[in-house]
């Protein structure tokens, strides 16, 4: 009796310690932005202008929406502006002060060779503190699982700013 009483009691801290260490997972991934968000904004780095306001509803970066709008060239280009992309969002991963987001170029979008393109985006909002960062890569769906923003290379944006907000 006191061997069976023993498992139950051992069964009962085990899952008590799993229990503490899943609930100090998921509060770790709440405290770097891991729990969704929003991200906005309107920038330029000179060769792209871009206007996106993302958004991650919850743990899960592909439980995500919003719009990205880009156009070649830097701000306030009327000859370029009919140019550019637009595309829905399809993952937004809020990771602290950085966001990564994947988005297909919508029909539509000019030139007609884009659309159908997947572009996945990052960018690092620095609060001021220094310009912000932003990056992109092209390529089919299939090589972009997922969006962590860890995985693009940035570069300083040149005008304009952009704002990261956490949903905690």
């Amino acid at each position: 009796m006191r061997s069976g009483a023993r498992r139950v009691l051992a069964l009962g801290a085990a899952v008590v310690v799993a229990s503490a260490l899943l609930i100090g997972a998921e509060r770790q991934a709440f405290a770097e932005g891991r729990g969704g968000g929003e991200a906005f904004g309107s920038f330029s780095t000179g060769v792209f202008t871009t206007t996106f306001r993302v958004y991650q509803h919850s743990a899960d970066p592909h439980d995500a929406d919003g719009y990205v709008r880009a156009h070649p060239g830097p701000p306030d280009t009327p000859l370029l502006e009919g140019l550019g992309a637009r595309g829905h969002v399809t993952c937004v991963d809020i990771k602290g002060n950085k966001v990564g987001v994947i988005y297909t170029i919508e029909e539509g979008s000019e030139p007609a060779f884009l659309r159908g393109q997947v572009i996945f985006a990052a960018g690092v909002d620095n609060h001021g503190n220094g310009p912000d960062l932003s990056g992109f890569i092209g390529g089919p769906a299939d090589l972009f699982p997922g969006c962590d923003p860890d995985l693009v290379p940035v570069t300083p944006v040149l005008h304009g700013h952009f704002t990261i907000r956490h949903n905690d």
